[in-house]
């Protein structure tokens, strides 16, 4: 019971310190204690800085922080570094159950890591940096054949080189595109930002200028592109605006554009003689969903409304009116009320991140495993796979396999290497016969070798985890860190859990001392009845009063949430829990109360038990007693182990030097 307690404790404890304690640094010493062979082990200030940092909340919480408190702060951490020093001189570091949990960490941490910081950390950037801009595309798109032919792509690089050569881009795109909704409109697709189209597109796009044409055929899943960027501007991520939209509709449901415009001349009058914009929306808006609230659309991005809206409210500025603005729906004046600045990296981190899983992430993890494993040498046997597919027959993965001459003739062949490590045969099959992709299929040549690209992707990132402390300085502190709350933990363990004598004698003794301490309040046990009919309450009580039990009433027409299943049962608890045991609190054990109008219903309340306060029992306090006599021992045994690294290691502090700490 005491060690699981702690296992919970302890991490909230040293967390002060495993965030910030990688040691070295540079400066002036704050402390420094004499270790074995009389090797001096110093504190620098550039490192107590660090710690006291991360532990304060940052850097400007600890400059407001007195003199006082860094000396606190200063003996907990030199308590901390000759702990370490004790598990280095107690040969931690060749413990092979200390070393097995910290090479376990390293895999499991490690790749999770190498995934977040070197694929999605880096596109999500790239994201956030280039939404900051908004870029107007035009393309000119052919789609593929049904015969899969390479003809439709040769057609663009053909146009693509009428373009080199100074045609214009436009005119070509209403003449080749396929692309119904642009090839009318020179190729405009209209602005796009990242995030917003496939991948492919957008990489090309981004690499261009305005009026810069991509100089290759894009393919993408929708076909084959030339790509051209016709404008740039910094993006606005929302805008909110306000319209005032006249139909083209007269009074008899008749189109009338002429109607529209004199409607709207009149609108135009009473601004110009000072009414407010938001007023007039209520009275001449045609458009229901925004009439009544003043013509407020609320916030919008860019695509959100039909172009020509689009672009003229984008175009605006906060407090800035537009001049009229035709579309399909009819006549608007837009009136732009506020916008919303770009949103810093942390602000807008998640959110870009689901968009990034959504639209690269599968894709980008693909290629960079496959990255991963050319930079470790990945290379399947596809001399021995394609034999095996000469020999197979029949034989399937799941079915057969094992039993087969095949595997008796080939289970330990290498089938592929990986930085200098070999998977036989048997391995990989037995792999592939776990996944749901190679189940009841016949062994080929393809087969063997998708799985083992497969089996190889599972590998990879645990082997590459192996290197990441040499490559990133910011995992290698994490894995000091880890290595250091290991040994902390095992020190614990050692010299404060173990020693602590928790037996029954000990913890009566501890509840005699501290009984006083250990209170019931005053308390009510009771059945209920809540139901939202006054009459049907009514109906109940009688019943009640006739004999009926409360129990049996409840469990058939209780409306209170949950309570149906308990019988109505509210259990022995504090007086003054609530609005309910406090009525219930005021009569008399036993006693029935008429119906009273509570929590939007009506309730009746049958007392089944009533206890004064009083000192609890043992076992009612054992728990209580378990943990206060734990974190009494805990005390001790943490104070004596401190005096004796303290007594072996001699630690000098020298406080002046923190007059200096967090001034540079």
């Amino acid at each position: 019971m005491f060690r699981k307690t702690w296992v919970l404790i302890f991490p909230l404890i040293s967390a002060i310190f495993l965030t910030a304690c990688s040691g070295g640094g540079t400066g002036p010493s704050v402390a420094e204690f004499t270790g074995a062979n009389n090797q001096k082990v110093k504190v620098s200030l550039s490192e107590f800085e660090r710690a006291y940092t991360k532990t304060s909340g940052g850097i400007e919480n600890a400059k407001k922080d007195d003199r006082e408190k860094l000396k606190n702060f200063l003996e907990v951490y030199t308590n901390f570094k000759m702990k370490l020093q004790d598990g280095t001189e107690r040969g931690f570091d060749k413990d092979t159950a200390l070393t097995k949990e910290l090479e376990d960490y390293l895999r499991q941490v490690g790749q999770t890591y190498i995934i977040e910081k070197e694929l999605i950390e880096p596109a999500v950037k790239q994201m956030w940096e280039r939404r900051k801009k908004e870029i107007r595309v035009s393309h000119i798109m052919t789609r593929p054949d049904s015969l899969d032919t390479e003809e439709p792509k040769l057609r663009l690089d053909s146009v693509l080189q009428r373009i080199k050569e100074g045609e214009s881009f436009e005119k070509l795109a209403a003449e080749y595109s396929t692309d119904e909704f642009s090839a009318a409109k020179g190729g405009d697709i209209y602005y796009i930002t990242s995030g917003m189209i496939v991948p492919e597109f957008e990489d090309a796009a981004y690499t261009l200028k305005p009026g810069e044409v991509f100089p290759e055929v894009v393919t993408t899943r929708f076909g084959y592109h030339l790509i051209k960027v016709t404008e740039e501007r910094d993006r606005i991520p929302q805008i909110r605006a306000s319209h005032i939209l006249i139909a083209y509709q007269n009074p008899e449901g008749n189109v009338d554009t002429a109607f529209a415009y004199k409607k709207m001349d009149t609108v135009l009058a009473r601004l110009k003689a000072g009414e407010r914009f938001e007023d007039l929306a209520r009275v001449y808006s045609d458009d229901p969903g925004s009439k009544n609230s003043g013509g407020d659309l609320g916030f919008f991005e860019r695509r959100m409304m039909v172009p020509e809206f689009d672009e003229a409210a984008f175009n605006l500025k906060p407090g800035q009116m537009s001049d009229i603005v035709k579309t399909a729906y009819g006549l608007h004046l837009i009136l732009v009320t506020e916008e919303k600045p770009y949103p810093s990296y942390e602000e807008d981190k998640e959110n870009l991140k689901r968009m990034y899983r959504q639209i690269r992430y599968n894709s980008e993890y693909s290629q960079f495993l496959q990255a991963t494993r050319d930079r470790y040498n990945f290379t399947s046997n596809e001399q021995l796979f394609a034999l095996i597919e000469s020999e197979a027959d029949t034989v399937m993965i799941n079915k057969g396999y094992m039993e087969s001459e095949l595997r008796n003739a080939y289970k330990d062949s290498v089938a592929f290497t990986m930085e200098n490590r070999s998977w036989n045969l048997d391995s990989l099959v037995i792999d592939m016969g776990r996944r749901m992709e190679f189940f009841n299929v016949p062994i080929t040549f393809t087969l063997l070798n998708d799985g083992a690209i497969k089996l190889a992707n599972d590998r990879v990132l645990s082997i590459d985890a192996q290197y990441l402390p040499q490559r990133n300085e910011d995992f290698a502190r994490l894995m000091d860190d880890y290595k250091n709350g290991i040994y902390i933990f095992k020190l614990q363990e050692l010299e404060v859990w173990n020693k602590i004598k928790n037996d029954s004698v000990y913890l009566m003794q501890y509840y005699d001392t501290h009984k006083s301490g250990y209170i019931w309040p005053d308390r009510v046990e009771f059945g209920e009845i809540f139901v939202k009919s006054d009459s049907l309450a009514k109906v109940l009580h009688k019943k009640l009063l006739d004999g009926a039990a409360l129990d049996s009433l409840a469990g058939e027409f209780t409306e209170r949430s949950n309570m149906r299943g308990k019988k109505g049962l509210h259990s022995l608890q504090d007086v003054n829990l609530n609005a309910l045991y406090k009525e219930a609190n005021k009569h008399p054990q036993g006693s029935i109360t008429a119906p009273f109008s509570i929590d939007g219903g009506f309730s009746i309340i049958k007392v089944y038990k009533k206890e004064n306060s009083r000192i609890k029992t043992y076992e009612e306090a054992k728990p209580e007693v378990l943990s206060g006599y734990n974190e009494q021992e805990q005390k001790k045994m943490e104070e004596a182990y401190i005096n004796t690294l303290k007594s072996r290691y001699k630690p000098v502090y020298f406080y002046d030097a923190l007059e200096d700490a967090f001034k540079n």
